[in-house]
């Protein structure tokens, strides 16, 4: 379910910054993303090779491996999204401000949103290696002492 809110929010949000060719700020918000998350994954495997052979080593491992697999996605992602604005300024395009300026030409634009697909799952991948990550410092526990914790956290 968190995978379609990400998805949903994250096409939204490159459809109006499209639409209004405002292309600069989703690079300001997305690449510093992406340095983060490769901070994550390098994070996430000294600490694997910080542990001796075991469970913990192998899980930090696996957590790595899938925010690395995030990372490139993303940054595949954002690579073809710069070669498709610079296709876009080199062809004239202006920005659409009102829905009756649309014209047939700016169906065109909507490629912009593939690249955009291909983010998804790199955010997807990250997510499960924060919750790979989290699993560990918790520790093992299901939902019902999870809800007992925040219970006596909030002191209800």
């Amino acid at each position: 379910m968190s995978e379609l809110l990400i998805a949903i929010s994250l096409v939204t949000v490159v459809f109006v910054r499209m639409m209004l060719f405002q292309f600069a700020t989703l690079g300001a918000i997305y690449f510093p993303l992406v340095l983060a998350a490769f901070g994550f994954a390098s994070l996430l495997y000294n600490r694997s090779r910080a542990y001796t052979r075991g469970r913990g080593r192998v899980r930090s491992l696996y957590a790595a491996e899938r925010a690395t697999q995030g990372v490139f996605f993303l940054l595949l992602a954002g690579v073809l999204a710069g070669g498709l604005y610079t296709v876009f300024v080199y062809l004239g395009f202006e920005p659409v401000y009102l829905m009756a300026d649309l014209r047939p030409k700016h169906a065109w634009l909507l490629l912009f949103l593939a690249p955009m697909f291909m983010a998804i799952p790199g955010v997807v991948c990250l997510r499960l290696a924060i919750e790979i990550a989290a699993a560990d410092f918790l520790g093992h526990r299901g939902p019902r002492e999870l809800r007992r914790r925040i219970r006596e956290g909030l002191g209800e």
